[in-house]
């Protein structure tokens, strides 16, 4: 589980993991954008290909009952399974109900511990009434669940590790939502993990006091920038390579806007690589000379973090935008520095590649 998730966090969620024993839910906490939600995705597409454990990773972002959440796990423990495989329709329900029974009838036997087949024959009387249902309201969580296993005849025992992320983005209480938590901790003994922003959390009287009753330990997260950011420029995905080659080659600028900004926000970082993709289809389909494209990449770079960090002004009726660096003479820019630049010289500025120059 190494690659570039810094070590301290990976021992201390592995150890979490793995102790028999367990006192409450393990909390990670970092500032938005600082790739939370990146860590526990790496851990979880390894932790799931091995035989001992699965993790179920469920977003809490604007959940605003316990009955929605209640179904965000099943959904998410069953993903997990790898048993929605088959073909679903957008509402979770079974898709081409009929079929999908008859290979579930057949496996009954195999797949019993997943679902409740008892339950499922007697309320599915019918093809419509099949359709109606929600597999997922048959899914018991458990300490141990089964997972269907590619090359497996029998489904495998896995033992659960639910991941909460997202805590300061859902819409149940605070006292609400730890209790729900706590449930899957105390009741279920279930390996809970946690993910929040505690600087964002609203009700933090509330928070403070509740958290200690169902959290066991906190790791907060120390982000290696520079690696993931070369991690993310290595895994984007797209239709041409020549994009890829371009960014890899440029990524110096790409970092160094990104330091320059002081937001560590990674999630504006990899905005950063799909947005300007757009830009560079554009350039070449103009056959525009490209000796200019990497200063025009450190620019675009610059306007986005700013604009995501708040950093702008709205000019007129027309709602476009202006920044003052633009300014085209030296001497428009010296009465009006940027709005994110100091006043002080430009050692001490943001973006001094692009002050250097124009």
């Amino acid at each position: 589980m190494g690659g570039i998730i810094p070590v301290k966090t990976i021992e201390e969620i592995e150890n979490y993991i793995e102790e028999q024993d367990q006192n409450g839910a393990l909390l990670v906490t970092g500032k938005w954008g600082s790739g939370k939600t990146y860590l526990i995705r790496q851990i979880e597409k390894k932790l799931n290909q091995e035989p001992k454990y699965l993790m179920a990773v469920v977003s809490l972002f604007g959940i605003e009952d316990t009955n929605t959440l209640s179904k965000k796990v099943k959904e998410a423990v069953a993903y997990a399974q790898t048993f929605n495989k088959a073909e679903k329709s957008g509402k979770g329900h079974i898709a081409k109900g009929v079929n999908i029974a008859k290979q579930l009838s057949e496996k009954a036997a195999a797949f019993g511990e997943l679902f409740d087949f008892g339950k499922i024959k007697k309320i599915a009387k019918s093809a419509n009434m099949l359709l109606s249902i929600d597999i997922h309201d048959f899914l018991p969580i458990e300490k141990e669940v089964y997972c269907i296993v590619a090359g497996e005849e029998q489904p495998v025992k896995k033992k659960l590790v639910l991941v909460f992320d997202d805590f300061e983005r859902c819409k149940i209480g605070v006292i609400d939502l730890l209790g729900i938590i706590n449930t899957y901790v105390e009741d279920k003994r279930i390996k809970t993990i946690v993910i929040a922003s505690e600087d964002n959390i609203e009700d933090e009287e509330n928070y403070k006091t509740f958290k200690e009753k169902v959290v066991e330990r906190t790791v907060k997260l120390d982000v290696e920038y520079r690696r993931i950011q070369q991690e993310m420029i290595e895994d984007y995905k797209t239709e041409t390579s020549e994009y890829k080659e371009f960014l890899k080659k440029e990524s110096p600028k790409l970092f160094q806007v990104f330091e320059e900004s002081g937001s560590r926000n990674l999630r504006t970082f990899k905005s950063c690589l799909i947005d300007f993709e757009r830009v560079y289809g554009l350039w070449h389909s103009l056959k525009l000379p490209t000796d200019g494209m990497g200063e025009a990449l450190y620019v675009f770079v610059a306007y986005l973090f700013e604009v995501k960090g708040g950093n702008y002004k709205k000019m007129d009726e027309y709602d476009e935008y202006h920044f003052n660096f633009l300014e085209e003479k030296a001497e428009d820019k010296k009465r009006n520095p940027p709005r994110w630049q100091t006043t002080q010289d430009g050692e001490n500025s943001k973006y001094k590649r692009y002050n250097a120059q124009y």
